[in-house]
């Protein structure tokens, strides 16, 4: 299977996460918000399906490509930079 035959359903991105006090959780999965029923341990990380009786778990940020096993940071080998303004400007 080439890329260009990867499925909406082959590659899994957690976009971000929000837990709230009340204990409840809502977690952007592919840019689709999923209520979740309890709060894990380490707020960054998700538990999602890799396949047939699998799991991975993955970080805010990361996207799993199922068919290769592999998964990627939306960094990968970059870096984040923050320029914050000076006072005054």
């Amino acid at each position: 299977m080439c890329s260009s035959d990867l499925t909406a359903d082959d590659l899994v991105t957690i976009n971000g996460r929000v837990s709230r006090s009340s204990g409840k959780t809502t977690t952007w999965i592919n840019g689709v918000a999923q209520e979740d029923t309890y709060r894990d341990r380490d707020p960054t990380r998700v538990t999602v399906p890799r396949g047939e009786d699998q799991e991975v778990t993955l970080k805010v940020g990361e996207t799993l490509d199922r068919i290769k096993g592999e998964t990627r940071s939306a960094v990968e080998s970059g870096a984040i930079s923050i320029r914050r303004r000076q006072p005054g400007r």
